[in-house]
């Protein structure tokens, strides 16, 4: 196949155009994090004004981190609100991604930083996509 038959296409490949069909937008799946555990070392521990949930931010070691994971810090468990990184707002399967993650059910206090945090996960949960609410 020539670069121009893959430019504007032939008529022995119906299926190539001018609009650019040979190009497809892929999307990545969603990460099914169901009974998997994921380690989080965290650099940094701070609290936005305005928010009742501890920002931490850090790298991921191991495994996978996604919203509804929980971990237990010295007798409170914790439970992961938001993880965003690089690659939006979804979780994090990618060992060495920095990510920021929001906790809930802790202090600041609880956290001393350079520290190592495991969370666990034993049901899965279904992100859903954002959308506009349009009340009239």
């Amino acid at each position: 196949m020539s670069l121009i038959s893959l430019t504007f296409g032939t008529e022995q490949y119906p299926g190539l155009n001018a609009k650019g069909s040979n190009t497809s937008v892929t999307k990545p799946n969603e990460v099914n994090f169901k009974g998997k555990k994921g380690v989080f070392e965290v650099k940094k521990v701070d609290k936005f004004f305005g928010t009742k949930e501890i920002c931490l931010m850090g790298k991921l070691v191991e495994g996978v981190v996604g919203p509804g994971m929980q971990a237990e810090i010295g007798d409170k468990k914790i439970k992961i609100e938001t993880v965003e990184s690089k690659y939006g707002e979804r979780p994090v399967h990618r060992e060495g991604t920095n990510a920021l993650i929001m906790v809930g059910g802790a202090e600041h206090s609880d956290f001393e930083g350079n520290e190592t945090i495991e969370f666990k996960k034993e049901y899965a949960v279904k992100i859903r996509k954002k959308g506009k609410v349009i009340i009239c």
